[in-house]
Order: C-alpha cells, then structure tokens, then sequence
C-alpha cells in the first residue's frame, strides 16, 4: 500500500499533468481516500478539462494558422498582471470564467455550446478601456465580433451580438484584447487569422493592452 501524501507542489502537478502514470495514480488514489467528495468532484473536473484540451490542442495545432495563433497568445499572455474579466452566458445566466490572467490557464477553457441555439455573452471587466472581440471561425474565417464604441469603464456590463453553431465540426474562438490607451485595430477584408497573430504579438509587447481567449466547441465534444 502506497505511502505517498502530496504536498502541494505535488498536487499543482498533478493538475497540470507533469506527473509520471504511476506517481499520478497514487495521488488520484489519496484524493479519493482523503479528500472531501465536493473537492474531489471539483479536482475530477479539472484534470477532466486538462485532458480535453490537451487533445484539442494536440489536433489543432497540425493547423499552421492555428500553431502560430497558439504562439502569439502565449507570448501575449505570459507578461499578462493580475487582471481580470468576466464573460457571462446571459441565456443561461452561468458564470463562464472569472479568474486572474496570470495564473492557471482557465481562461482557455473549451466552453460546450448546443447547436444551432444562439448564444449571448456578458463582457465585464476590472479596468477601463477600449475593446474589440475578435472571432475566428473554425480556425479560418477573422471577423470582429463586437467593438466598443468607446471607452468600457471598469465594472459595466455590456451586452455582445449572439453567435451560433450550426454544425459538429465547428469551432469559434473568440479574442477579447483590450487597451487602455487606445481602440485594438479593424481587420481588413481580405485579413485572416494571420492578422490576429501579429496584433497578439503586438499586444505581447504593448504595456497598455492584454488578450483573454474563450473557445466555444459543440456540446459533447468538450
């Protein structure tokens, strides 16, 4: 019988899948041992989301427009302070993220939606300034989603245009950049997600902007 009882070093491991098959499986075994049935519910979903997006990044990144997205956010995100944001489904009323930017990527996680059923976001944010919601559909189509028509004042809602998903192979990312010197940029036309990726890359630089990503896939592939 095992002896092992993690700290929390090993516990943040755990979370993020850097353990080896065997030491991982003795801390699932103590959690469910030691820990209280709603945490251990909580931790289940956790590693479950970890796992989800794993896959999913382990097949959208054979996408070279979506690899160099992928980089360009990150790059953006890790200089990002402790920020935070809301989006919240008005239809169903859920809270669908509210965390700081800075630490684990919930942000990033992959948010189920029903097909061919409209949804509405709710935009809240801790500090003013302009925004522009970027989406980018199935990785190939880059529209703008919603602009502010100016400055969005530090704990306003505002209300974005609905979107929907109308087929299982479809993918919606959207990219929330906000700025507080001045309004993100419009795409042209012809722009595509190669555009999106060099204005991440400009956010990663730029001290007075920052990104938050939310992914919307079809309900059972989440």
């Amino acid at each position: 019988m095992s002896t092992l009882v993690p700290d929390v070093d090993l516990l943040r491991a755990y979370f993020y899948g850097e353990l080896p098959p065997e030491e991982e499986a003795e801390v699932r075994r103590w959690l469910v041992l030691h820990a209280d049935p709603g945490i251990l519910a909580v931790c289940d979903e956790l590693v479950s989301e970890r796992e989800q997006r794993r896959e999913f990044l382990a097949s959208s990144v054979a996408n070279p427009l979506r690899a160099r997205l992928e980089r360009a956010f990150w790059q953006a995100r890790s200089r990002l302070g402790t920020r935070m944001a809301s989006l919240v489904d008005v239809d169903r009323e859920r809270q669908l993220a509210l965390a700081p930017l800075s630490g684990p990527p919930v942000e990033e996680t992959l948010i189920p939606a029903r097909l061919e059923h409209p949804i509405y976001l709710r935009l809240k944010l801790s500090d003013s300034g302009h925004v522009c919601v970027y989406a980018i559909e199935s990785w190939r189509k880059l529209s703008v989603l919603w602009r502010s028509p100016g400055v969005v004042q530090a704990g306003e809602a505002d209300e974005l245009p609905g979107f929907v998903l109308e087929r299982p192979e479809d993918v919606l990312d959207l990219y929330l950049v906000l700025d507080t010197a001045e309004p993100p940029p419009s795409p042209d036309a012809e722009d595509g997600p190669e555009w999106l990726a060099k204005l991440l890359q400009r956010t990663a630089a730029s001290p007075t902007a920052w990104v938050l990503r939310r992914t919307f896939v079809p309900a059972g592939t989440a």
